[in-house]
C-alpha cells in the first residue's frame, strides 16, 4: 500500500526539482550539516528528489540510512554510526564517504503513508536537541505539502489534457458530421436538379 501510494506521486526517477534543491541546502544550513537530502524510498531504491553536499542521485535501498527511518515512523538519529550495529559497517560509514551522524524525519502522505525521509549526515559524530529534532520534523512536513501540490497540479495538469482532447475529439465528430450532411444536401440537390 506505501509503495502504492507512492506512485500517485510520480517521483520514482533520478530528477532532482529545484524547489526540493533549494530546500535541502536551506535545511543543511540551519543544521550545520555539509550534506542533506529529502528522499523518496521505493521497493529496492533510494531516490533523492533534493540534495546539497552530494552529486549522487540516489542508492540501493539496503544501503540506505533512509530505509531505517520509513520503519520507525518516526526521528532517527544515529550520533556515531560507527557505534552503531546497524550501520558500523555500512559502506558510507567504513568507506570513503565516512559517514558519522545522520538524523531523519520520515515524510508522511496525507493518507499516512511514508513516501521517504528529509535528512542531514555529516562527517563527525553529533548531536541534536529535541528542538532541532522537532524542526527536522517541521520541515518533513513542508516537503509533504510540497509533494501534495505536485500531485493536484499533476492531476489538474491530467484533467486539463483530458478536456482538450475530449473537445477535439466532439469538434472532429461534429465537423464530420457537417460534412457528411453537405454531402447529402449537395446529392440531393443534384438528384433534384438531374430530375428536373
Amino acid at each position: 500500500l506505501r509503495l502504492l501510494d507512492l506512485a500517485t506521486y510520480d517521483l520514482q526517477d533520478a530528477d532532482t526539482e529545484e524547489e526540493f534543491n533549494q530546500l535541502s541546502i536551506l535545511i543543511a544550513q540551519y543544521f550545520n550539516c555539509p550534506l542533506a537530502l529529502i528522499t523518496v524510498v521505493d521497493k529496492d531504491r533510494q531516490w533523492f528528489k533534493g540534495k546539497t553536499g552530494t552529486t549522487e542521485t540516489g542508492n540501493t535501498r539496503d544501503l540506505s540510512f533512509c530505509s531505517h527511518t520509513i520503519l520507525l515512523n518516526e526521528v532517527l538519529v544515529v550520533e556515531d554510526a560507527t557505534k552503531d550495529e546497524r550501520f558500523f559497517d555500512n559502506p558510507f560509514v567504513a568507506g570513503d564517504f565516512n559517514i558519522r551522524f545522520y538524523a531523519g524525519a520520515p515524510i508522511v502522505s496525507t493518507d499516512g503513508y511514508i513516501l521517504g525521509t528529509v535528512c542531514i549526515y555529516d562527517m563527525k559524530p553529533k548531536k541534536i536537541s529535541n528542538k532541532k529534532k522537532n524542526a527536522l520534523i517541521l520541515f518533513s512536513k513542508q516537503v509533504t505539502r510540497l509533494l501534495e501540490l505536485r500531485k493536484k497540479n499533476m492531476l489538474l495538469r491530467k484533467r486539463a489534457e483530458d478536456m482538450i482532447k475530449l473537445k477535439s475529439e466532439i469538434l472532429a465528430r461534429y465537423i464530420s458530421n457537417q460534412e457528411d450532411n453537405m454531402k447529402t444536401i449537395a446529392f440531393n440537390l443534384h438528384e433534384d436538379y438531374a430530375q428536373g
